[in-house]
């Protein structure tokens, strides 16, 4: 038996300070950039120099979707992992 795909759905993220009694200030501009479900973390990388991928699953719309149908299809024989029928 083995992991054939193994992909995230992002749900929610957040940004928290170590130090409770820290104020955060961010870009609002630059983090509605990003994908609500991973829009904090999108932004820290960003920040940090990564080229952040857009259209990653989340808990709506066509790449989850298409994720599960992906996945569905596998179960029901197709011959890769991300092939539909």
């Amino acid at each position: 038996m083995a992991i054939v795909r193994r992909q995230p759905i992002y749900e929610k993220d957040r940004l928290s300070p170590v130090d409770p009694s820290a104020a955060l200030t961010l870009d609002a501009e630059w983090l509605a950039r990003f994908p609500e479900g991973y829009r904090y973390l999108a932004y820290v990388q960003s920040k940090n120099g990564f080229t952040i991928k857009t259209g990653l699953p989340g808990l709506r719309g066509p790449a989850v979707e298409q994720l599960y149908a992906e996945g569905k299809a596998w179960l029901e024989g197709s011959a890769q992992p991300g092939e539909l029928l």
